[in-house]
């Protein structure tokens, strides 16, 4: 695996969590303040972030692969799952706005098919991100340059878990800000995340070339 490309992808994953992050940020304020009123947007714009996040960090490991000619699936599989957390978003939060906000009521049975939808494919999604590649760096036999292009999918998982047990768990919660409390801490911790992969990952890639 070429070392200037996981370098890119290091420094770019670092970038694009950063960002995400705080976006997340914002999330959490807003639901910390809003509650019911917020925590729906906050789970599809949480699979928006995630989606364009996994998207932009997966870029230079799907050129490179395409380039070289081997393990095509592999390289076009982030960006799509990518794209469909993107469109997925959207389109919950579109049809929560076509169908609750334009008539003031809410339909239970459009409402009861989006979460269901939605938590279906995000589970899904996380078991894509925390499962598999977990998998990958056990078995790849350069298992440390793996581990440095696959160590912040878990953590996007764990934000999308998050943010749908936190929708799940909103009306029992007292009081009802608490997600938007987890959805802070949640930023901040992908905020320190993001700056140790870049120190562990750029570090270990200088050690190696030392040796």
């Amino acid at each position: 695996m070429n070392k200037a490309m996981i370098k890119v992808t290091v420094i770019l994953t670092t970038v694009v969590t950063l960002l995400c992050s705080l976006g997340l940020f914002v999330l959490g304020v807003l639901t910390a303040a809003f509650h019911y009123g917020m925590m729906d947007t906050t789970v599809h714009f949480t699979f928006i972030l995630i989606g364009l996040a996994l998207t932009v960090s997966s870029l230079p490991l799907c050129i490179y692969r395409i380039k070289q000619g081997n393990r095509l699936i592999d390289a076009i599989a982030d960006p799509i799952a990518g794209v469909f957390l993107i469109f997925l978003g959207l389109g919950c939060e579109l049809l929560q706005h076509l169908f609750f906000d334009s008539f003031g009521t809410k339909f239970t049975a459009v409402e009861l098919c989006i979460v269901i939808l939605r938590g279906i494919v995000g589970l899904g999604i996380v078991f894509y991100l925390t499962v598999l590649p977990i998998l990958r760096m056990r078995a790849a036999p350069g298992r440390a340059l793996q581990y440095r292009i696959e160590m912040h999918k878990p953590v996007y998982g764990a934000v999308i878990l998050i943010s749908l047990l936190s929708h799940l768990w909103i009306a029992l919660l007292d009081p009802p800000s608490v997600p938007g409390y987890a959805m802070l801490a949640v930023s901040l911790f992908m905020a320190v995340f993001a700056i140790v992969h870049l120190i562990v990952g750029l570090k270990g890639l200088a050690e190696s070339d030392h040796k």
